[in-house]
């Protein structure tokens, strides 16, 4: 996929220190915790966070929603197993397939042991 901004509701503390060179882990768990239960209403109201006071984040790099989710899918059929996994993106009110991947994988067999084919 393309590059996209970093939802920063859903992004860990360690992944939100990583947005300037001079952000902690502790600046990034301050952050985790700002955004409470209902998460921060838009990106202006993540970047007046005082953890970010004095720090440069380029706001293009950070949002309050997410354009790209992967869903991963796994059942077995009979003796064998499937996984399906797509890659989708949001836009707007649209969600788009950009690629489907189909696996499947053959039966388990069991093997019997040498000792158990000796007459």
């Amino acid at each position: 996929p393309q590059a996209s901004p970093l939802n920063v509701n859903t992004a860990s503390a360690l992944v939100l220190s990583t947005l300037a060179d001079d952000l902690s882990e502790s600046d990034g768990e301050a952050l985790v915790e700002g955004r409470g239960e209902e998460g921060y209403q838009g990106k202006d109201e993540f970047l007046q966070q005082p953890a970010l006071a004095g720090k440069e984040i380029n706001p293009g790099w950070v949002d309050v929603r997410t354009q790209w989710f992967r869903f991963i899918g796994e059942a077995n059929v009979g003796q064998g197993r499937v996984r399906l996994s797509s890659l989708l993106q949001r836009l707007d009110r649209e969600v788009r397939v950009v690629r489907r991947e189909r696996n499947f994988t053959e039966p388990l067999v069991e093997q019997e042991d040498d000792d158990e084919q000796q007459p």
